[in-house]
This record gives structure tokens, C-alpha cells and sequence, in this order.
């Protein structure tokens, strides 16, 4: 049994766990931390601004928002005509991205050390919504990884490399 993680968020507390994340993300975790009230309403106020939108206004928003890396993947319309849609469905109720978030930000309660499956760490060295140290942290950290690094691409790699991922994971 393997699990992959593409992108995926290292604990929390972790030495320098900010660093590397543009502005908007450091306050949304400093506020989840620290004010819990303030992060449910940027949750509230995204849900509305994101579903109060059609598809093409949302995927503009997510466009301003992403590095170039990523708005290249956005540009093939299927693939961001599903992303915007899945987001709008995951954000019809603020509640679920709130808690998601929470647990992202807030100490784990577990050591990750103790997970003994392997785990095949995917990450993108363009990503800025996980940068690359977080993916650095895991392999260090789990006992049982395999990193796949890769050069250039952002956080949407997935989209357009899924089929790699799950190969490898079957490997």
C-alpha cells in the first residue's frame, strides 16, 4: 500500500513553515491561528465571491491569483472549466473549507514519523501556494517516501501530470 501526495501541506508547526508563502496565505493561516473568527469570515467572503460568480468570472479571479506556471495549465479550457466548477461545488457551503483550512493550520496532534506506509511526495519547485519546503520537510521527515521534484511546474501539476502520479503509486 502507497499513498501519493501531490502538493501536499507539511505540519503546521514546523520550524519556517511560512516561509516562501505570498501575503495572502500567511494571513489567512496567522488568522486561522490567532483569530479563527476572522478566518471564517475570509471563508464566508470567498464562498460568496466565488460562487456568486459565473464560471468565467471565477476562473479570472483564480487566474489573478496564480503564478504563470499555473495559468499556462488554466489555459486549456476543459481543464479550468472543471477546476472553477469543482472549487464552486466545494465552496457552496463555506463550512467544509473552513474546517479544511483549520486543520491545515493548526498543530496536527500526531507525529508524522509514526506513519509507517509509503508516501510518494509530488512537488512542484513553482508552486507558491506549497513551496517546495514543504515537500522537502516530508521526505525528510516520514520514514517511508519517495520525492518526485519537478522543475518548473506550479501548483496544478496535477491536472496534467495525474497519469504519472498513479503510475508510479501502482510501481
Amino acid at each position: 500500500m502507497a499513498v501519493a501526495l501531490a502538493a501536499g501541506f507539511a505540519p503546521p508547526d514546523r520550524p519556517n513553515a511560512l516561509a516562501g508563502l505570498p501575503l495572502p496565505n500567511r494571513v489567512l493561516i496567522w488568522s486561522g491561528r490567532r483569530l479563527p473568527f476572522l478566518a471564517k469570515m475570509q471563508f464566508r467572503m470567498m464562498s460568496r465571491l466565488i460562487n456568486g460568480s459565473n464560471t468565467e468570472k471565477a476562473l479570472r479571479m483564480l487566474l489573478s491569483s496564480v503564478p504563470d506556471v499555473d495559468k499556462t495549465i488554466l489555459q486549456n479550457h476543459d481543464i479550468a472549466t472543471m477546476l472553477v466548477t469543482s472549487i464552486q461545488e466545494g465552496y457552496k457551503d463555506w463550512h467544509g473549507p473552513f474546517q479544511d483550512g483549520m486543520l491545515q493550520v493548526n498543530p496536527w496532534y500526531f507525529d508524522i514519523r509514526d506513519i509507517k506506509t509509503r508516501v510518494d511526495i509530488w512537488q512542484g519547485d513553482a508552486d507558491v501556494n506549497v513551496p517546495l519546503s514543504s515537500g522537502q520537510y516530508l521526505e525528510k521527515t516520514l520514514p517511508n517516501t519517495r520525492a518526485f521534484y519537478l522543475p518548473g511546474k506550479g501548483h496544478f501539476f496535477i491536472l496534467e501530470n495525474w497519469a504519472e502520479v498513479l503510475q508510479k503509486l501502482i510501481e
